[in-house]
């Protein structure tokens, strides 16, 4: 099986590799920390699976997958991250993902994860699944509620929704250009939309400010 690892974070994804490259029966064939690299890297590679992060700098891993699911509709994604919030793993889920794992997990596991996907079946943590069933039980009320957004993130939605341009956020908010992009990527993120036209419209559908 042949695996690309996308992560921002180099050290970590190439000692993932390193890992994997142990078990002698899987071929890395890439290490990308851009999400943008990974379609154009498809077109010219042979790969069976995909073990994605979900917090990129120039793309959220959630629009990322679904892109990559609607050109490559068997790809295998593993999506291995911090995030373990269910609405993340809802969208994933219900896009065609095969697998869903929190970074903490050790190295037993992802040999348990990359195991299962090989064979067709999918792997879900164990406190994502807890975590998604839990979230299942709430009120539709309750669900709308747990999005996680932080104040910060709300202070930025609130201004984009009043039309103000990037620096006119940064001198409202007294930050700098890259804290506004980060906190716009996250809010993209966070709410599974590909740019500020659909994050203003859900924000809007959702009276989240």
């Amino acid at each position: 099986m042949n695996i690309l690892i996308v992560d921002d974070h180099k050290i970590l994804a190439e000692g993932l590799a390193e890992l994997i490259k142990k078990a002698k029966k899987y071929t890395i064939e890439g290490v990308l920390t851009k999400g943008l690299d990974v379609l154009p890297f498809l077109e010219t590679h042979q790969t069976d699976m995909i073990i994605l992060d979900l917090e990129m700098p120039d793309i959220s891993g959630i629009v990322l997958a679904k892109e990559i699911l609607k050109k490559y509709t068997s790809m295998k994604i593993l999506i291995l991250t911090m995030h373990t919030e269910p609405e993340y793993f809802e969208q994933l889920f219900n896009a065609g993902i095969m697998g869903y794992m929190n970074k903490n997990a050790d190295k037993n596991e992802i040999w348990d994860a990359l195991e299962s996907i090989q064979a067709g079946n999918t792997y879900y943590s164990q406190n994502v699944i807890t975590e998604y069933i839990n979230y299942q039980k709430k009120p539709k009320s309750d669900k709308n509620e747990e999005l996680r957004i932080t104040q910060r993130e709300k202070d930025v939605l609130k201004l984009i929704l009043e039309g103000n341009t990037t620096l006119e956020i940064c001198v409202k908010l007294c930050v700098t250009k890259n804290t506004v992009d980060s906190h716009r990527k996250n809010l993209l993120s966070k709410l599974g939309v590909k740019n500020t036209a659909e994050l203003v419209k859900l924000a809007i559908e959702k009276k989240l400010v």
